[in-house]
């Protein structure tokens, strides 16, 4: 239904009506306007007429009388004209609102009858949409969804598996930090304690090396080692000490491999080795029976290896060696050295007493 004709009468004749009601409007101002003028002359004329009967002054008061009733006159009329311009201002009043609330219905029911043809083009537009192929659509996303939803459900037990295994790993965790508190107590003093034993070992094969190439003459070992191997490594530990000896790079341990002889020599050249590595604050030391199975060639060097030793150490005030031999040969070696000119000889009497002599070597 086409409601735009009569739309249009009513709108025009709504205008009309705001436009007489603001003609009407003006012409109550100016009218207005006039009385407020004439209301302010019969003030004036008044406070004349005062001023004129406190000064004395005599004058026409019937001529002011008259211009009075004028007045009043035509402030009657204007009060009159007023009141029903007054009037008909609210008739127009209520005209309007009466307008506008039909105007507002009418606007209403265009509203409503634009939504209802809305709803008619949906539900025509609803009818023609392939009810089959939205059925199809519903069971595919329905699949979709329980397959969505098994997924979720088989992450949730994985989750659980992994929570189960975090827990056991944590624990496992704990009691391991547990072990480790226990079997690295004190992990830095025994760091510290190994760190000296091995740079100790390190400094005495140094110096067993240095005395091995001055001392030894035959070319079967190139060099021997001093190496420690730990017995326990939780508690109580202790370390056994082997000799071993290099040829063309190649290690072996010394024992059941060497000459009485080879056995002798390392023996002394290790104790001065570890002397000279943890002896620097003693100043004795004693050798018994050095060349014990030596044979000439490892005899002299051995001599000329205690010689250097000697002079090494002789501005040491508290050094001393003492040195218990029966071979001669050895103890003129070392005299010979200009290490020693005088010895101790122990030997028995007449009455086999033994007696010790100062000597001097030739």
């Amino acid at each position: 239904m086409n409601f735009q004709g009569p739309l249009k009468i009513l709108e025009n004749e709504l205008e009309s009506i705001r436009t007489r009601g603001r003609e009407s409007e003006s012409k109550l101002g100016n009218k207005l306007q006039a009385y407020n003028n004439s209301l302010n002359q019969f003030e004036a004329i008044n406070r004349e007429l005062d001023k004129f009967s406190r000064l004395g002054i005599e004058r026409s008061v019937q001529e002011c009388q008259e211009g009075i009733s004028e007045i009043e006159s035509r402030l009657k009329i204007n009060t009159e004209e007023i009141a029903n311009i007054q009037k008909t201002l609210g008739d127009l009043d209520k005209e309007t609102s009466k307008a506008r609330a039909f105007e507002r219905n009418i606007g209403d029911n265009l509203r409503l009858r634009s939504y209802r043809s809305e709803i008619e083009k949906l539900e025509e537009e609803l009818n023609r949409l392939d009810i089959e192929g939205a059925t199809k659509a519903s069971k595919k996303y329905d699949e979709e969804y329980h397959k969505a939803r098994k997924y979720q459900a088989d992450l949730q037990s994985e989750q659980a598996r992994l929570g189960g295994e975090i827990g056991i790993d944590k624990k496992n965790l704990k009691d391991k930090r547990g072990e480790m508190d226990v079997e690295f107590k004190d992990i830095h003093r025994r760091h510290r304690n190994q760190l000296v034993k091995v740079k100790t070992i390190e400094i005495a094969n140094q110096d067993l090396d240095n005395l091995w190439q001055k001392t030894y003459q035959g070319t079967d070992i190139d060099k021997i080692l001093i190496k420690s191997e730990n017995e326990n490594v939780k508690s109580n530990r202790s370390y056994n000490y082997r000799v071993v000896m290099m040829k063309d790079q190649v290690e072996m341990d010394m024992r059941g491999r060497c000459s009485a002889g080879q056995k002798v020599l390392t023996s002394i050249i290790i104790r001065l080795a570890l002397a000279e590595s943890f002896g620097t604050n003693c100043g004795i030391m004693t050798l018994d029976e050095p060349t014990t199975n030596l044979d000439r060639d490892n005899i002299n060097a051995l001599a000329t290896s205690l010689a250097e030793i000697i002079k090494e150490r002789r501005g040491q005030s508290n050094f001393q060696l003492v040195v218990i031999t029966h071979d001669e040969d050895f103890l003129n070696l070392l005299g010979q050295s200009d290490v020693l000119d005088k010895y101790w000889r122990v030997s028995r009497n007449l009455e086999q007493k033994s007696i010790i002599e100062r000597q001097r070597l030739v």
